[in-house]
């Protein structure tokens, strides 16, 4: 069981060898590419497996359910596409439960790298704030950040310095999981689409003016492709990237600012109303606020990654 494994880190890096066996099963199910489950001290990493490996692996974690995990702790499986046979689930309700909880814990860790980044980020911040000055390697690592999250000034200096902290405070931050999660399944409609079966696009973000991508289907202009990525990871990654740096966004980034000035947990039906930017479809704000709404989704919005202990499975007096 989950809590005795999580009691003893032997017992848990021993598992590997549970994962590697779990590339024997669904032999019959057709693959697109060579299976593969890799076990790892951040968590497990599966590439074309198929349905019945996916629930071998909820199984074996104890994953049975999204609206609420014991602790609101997620197991870190991350699947690196979409099971090869995700389609023949016949039940849409099914597909529905899988999609999520396949999405959950890639949300999560693209939280966690960008809360990483903020960390380091927050480190230079306070040096700036200490000393009114940053050492060659802060000024470096600050410049990077800038080109990354799409900050720009002409000033030079202290001023430059200080504007580029500014502009970078409100930009680096995590993002609402209930907003990923939504987001995605909305554009693949809930796991539905070519452009994610092919290239694991998640979001349908278009590049320009190149012949590399998925050209939609139907489409008469021939100047932009739906970009593909070699994860999911990758593609949450990328759409994590676009929230917090492009204009567009802008508003939702004033938003989040404000709302965690007043708490640590953003909701994501709070903010969803600043994604009206995010899709050309017909009352795609109307869609979002109503998949999360729907399907709970803000419970995870509280969540992370990680395996319950046993006072997580104690109810609250």
């Amino acid at each position: 069981m989950i809590k005795k494994i999580i009691k003893n880190l032997s017992i848990f890096i021993f598992l590997g060898i549970v994962f590697a066996s779990l590339n024997a099963f669904a032999q019959n199910t057709p693959q697109t590419g060579e299976k593969k489950i890799d076990f790892t001290e951040d968590g497990v990493y599966a590439k074309n497996i198929a349905i019945k490996d996916l629930q071998n692996l909820f199984d074996l974690f104890e994953y049975d359910r999204y609206i609420y995990m014991p602790g609101w702790k997620y197991p870190p499986i991350f699947l690196e596409n979409m099971p090869t046979d995700f389609m023949s689930v016949e039940d849409r309700n099914k597909r529905i439960n899988y999609f999520i909880k396949i999405m959950i814990p890639l949300a999560l860790k693209t939280n966690e790298e960008i809360q990483i980044e903020r960390l380091d980020f927050v480190n230079i911040r306070q040096a700036f704030d200490k000393n009114t000055d940053l050492t060659d390697e802060e000024k470096e690592k600050l410049e990077k950040f800038a080109e990354r999250y799409d900050v720009f000034t002409r000033m030079s200096g202290l001023r430059r310095y200080n504007i580029l902290i500014e502009k970078l405070d409100e930009k680096i931050n995590t993002i609402p999981p209930s907003i990923l999660i939504a987001n995605a399944a909305i554009e693949t409609n809930w796991g539905d689409s070519a452009p994610l079966r092919e290239g694991n696009s998640l979001y349908k973000e278009l590049v320009w003016y190149t012949d590399e991508g998925i050209k939609p289907e139907d489409s008469v202009d021939d100047s932009y492709r739906i970009k593909t990525f070699p994860t999911l990871l990758d593609s949450i990654r990328s759409f994590a990237l676009k929230i917090n740096s492009n204009v567009n966004y802008e508003l939702f980034r004033h938003s989040r600012a404000d709302l965690l000035s007043r708490g640590p947990v953003v909701n994501g039906r709070n903010i969803s109303h600043n994604f009206y930017y995010n899709s050309n479809l017909q009352n795609f704000l109307g869609l979002l606020n109503y998949t999360i709404t729907f399907y709970e989704l803000t419970n995870i919005d509280k969540a992370k990654l990680g395996f319950p202990d046993e006072n997580d499975f104690r109810l609250p007096d």
